[in-house]
């Protein structure tokens, strides 16, 4: 199996643990979001294909060296958890080690609820969409949010972007540890207010990109962000936040192999970008 960046570094020892779960059974019936977690990791090989250098690694945009110093172990796939005692094992793999930062490839983003279900902290969610559907009472691509709200008494939800199709918040459990931001402004306010609370989680969903710019989603919503609105949120949360888990989920792969390609090594970049921030915010913090 191709690794991230090709890492195979000693698992006790690694700052930065990667792991996927290629899953789309919750989601919609034509997703291939399942296949998305395989991708980047191909993708990622085109960046280095031998791991992370002792002296990181050269931006092509800028000559600046990303990541030195970071050491990476990418544990491989896991299947769904389908009970809380694997939920809790997966947990344990991510959260109870002495990593820096977990980063999980996923499917569909309701892979995210097995990973942060019962835990404490802020999870800062961007989607397209509020995921706090009322309809059934199982786990779906559209409701993990509100499962993980009724499930998780301590655990406070940041939503950036949603503009699809929004739900009360009366009749929601738990609506009043949730709070939205439309705008770079609303939502380093809010960080501020967050700022005590850790641990701190970042979920992206892909269709937060506008379609024009990233089609490969489920469920695409017009009026997204661009990959530089997205990366400016992202590095305002690490500034702000001491990160201990990121995920993104709802790639897609279309049937232009090439143009899904293109946009794996977006994601597979992005990636790297998230663990730069989460270095240097390491680093601040001990000088």
């Amino acid at each position: 199996m191709r690794t991230f960046l090709g890492c195979w570094d000693d698992l006790s020892v690694a700052k930065v643990r990667i792991c996927g779960i290629p899953s789309s059974r919750f989601s919609i019936p034509d997703s291939h979001a399942n296949l998305g977690p395989k991708l980047i990791r191909i993708a990622s090989n085109f960046i280095s294909d031998t791991g992370i250098p002792a002296g990181g690694l050269v931006d092509q945009a800028s000559g600046i060296r990303l990541c030195k110093g970071v050491s990476v172990v990418d544990m491989g796939d896991f299947p769904y958890p389908n009970s809380l005692a694997c939920a809790m094992e997966l947990q344990e793999l991510l959260f109870g080690s002495p990593s820096e930062l977990s980063v999980a490839l996923l499917g569909d983003d309701s892979c995210n609820f097995p990973i942060l279900v019962g835990r404490e902290g802020v999870l800062i969610h961007f989607d397209a969409h509020d995921d706090r559907s009322c309809a059934g009472n199982g786990i779906t691509h559209a409701n993990f949010v509100r499962l993980l709200l009724e499930h998780s008494p301590n655990l406070w939800v940041v939503q950036f972007g949603p503009r699809g199709c929004l739900h009360p918040d009366r009749i929601i459990e738990g609506h009043s540890r949730v709070s939205r931001a439309t705008s770079m402004n609303e939502l380093n306010d809010i960080l501020l207010d967050f700022a005590l609370r850790t641990p701190v989680y970042i979920a992206v969903d892909l269709d937060i990109l506008d379609p024009d710019i990233f089609p490969d989603v489920s469920c695409p919503e017009p009026n997204g962000l661009d990959w530089s609105q997205l990366s400016d949120c992202l590095r305002s949360v690490f500034r702000a936040m001491p990160v201990r888990l990121f995920t993104v989920s709802e790639f897609s792969p279309q049937a232009d192999e090439r143009a899904s390609m293109i946009r794996a090594l977006r994601i597979a970049q992005m990636i790297v970008d998230v663990l730069h921030l989460g270095a240097k915010r390491e680093t601040d913090s001990k000088s």
